[in-house]
């Protein structure tokens, strides 16, 4: 309710407040726009994972393209973000990071995670709640040892952090996970951007991100311009269909497919889960204006 009550009052007055918020990764822009008039500089969004699949295992509720689309919409509204790359459950499976670690350089002008790590079992989560999703084995964490001299089964009742057999991938899958993520953090803090701005012939792409190649061009082909504006949210290649055929742009199945693998190679677009979500961001970024 803050959103629309809270929020608004302090957006009206002229306070200087940095204000922070841990919020939901399902929050759509003009939330966003309210938590940014108001002041608040800085969220922690529950993304965790840009695996559809991985979410799934965490009950998280969201997709991989609605995270990396709030992503693109922080820093279009130069929120800037606090999130992280959990990966150690039951269930999934290599080729969902692979996939995922395949697109990275393409997010060089998005915000990174802070780590890529293996998640710890802690009290009160669905993993310790529930024995059947597979974490059986949980003992209190070595360092209560350092704290509590007490014996094992009242140190058990009190401590919040547990030791357990690490499942899901291999740590070696989560190195590679987090040499990646290591890599995207340089690329974003050497002032990598993506923009995009319309022009009366099309759209003018503007890449400047880290280890892709720097140039300028202009998408000028109607039914591609089209596509690329549909992908402003998550889309799967069947309601694009649809939708441009709703304006004027009949396109055949492997026309569409094309299209979209163009924009996949050209770094312009995330996949996920067979829905796609375009990257570029729209207008310039706030920090590239500061800089300017």
């Amino acid at each position: 309710k803050y959103l629309t009550t809270v929020l608004p009052e302090i957006a009206k007055r002229s306070w200087d407040v940095r204000l922070h918020y841990e919020i939901k990764a399902n929050f759509k822009r003009e939330q966003l726009e309210a938590l940014r008039d108001a002041g608040v500089w800085h969220i922690q969004p529950g993304i965790e994972s840009l695996s559809t699949h991985v979410l799934k295992l965490m009950d998280k509720g969201a997709t991989g393209t609605q995270n990396v689309k709030l992503l693109r919409d922080c820093e279009e509204l130069n929120l800037t973000t606090t999130w992280n790359i959990l990966a150690g459950f039951p269930g999934e499976l290599e080729e969902d990071y692979r996939a995922i670690q395949r697109q990275l350089p393409a997010l060089a002008h998005l915000q990174p995670p802070s780590g890529a790590t293996r998640i710890a079992l802690e009290r009160f989560s669905p993993n310790f709640n529930d024995t059947s999703i597979g974490f059986k084995e949980r003992r209190p964490t070595s360092y209560y040892r350092l704290i509590y001299d007490l014996p094992e089964d009242e140190l058990f009742d009190i401590v919040y952090v547990f030791d357990t057999l690490a499942l899901g991938v291999a740590d070696h899958i989560i190195d590679d996970m987090q040499h990646a993520v290591e890599t995207w953090e340089q690329a974003y803090a050497a002032g990598s951007t993506l923009t995009q701005s319309d022009t009366p012939d099309g759209i003018r792409i503007e890449d400047r991100r880290r280890g892709w190649p720097n140039r300028s061009y202009v998408v000028r082909d109607p039914v591609s311009v089209a596509l690329y504006r549909a992908l402003s949210r998550p889309r799967r290649p069947v309601a694009l269909q649809s939708l441009l055929r709703k304006n004027g742009h009949a396109v055949s199945e492997q026309a569409l497919a094309g299209r979209l693998q163009d924009f996949r190679e050209a770094g312009l677009v995330f996949e996920d889960d067979a829905t796609f979500v375009a990257l570029a961001t729209n207008p310039i970024p706030f920090r590239l204006r500061l800089a300017a």
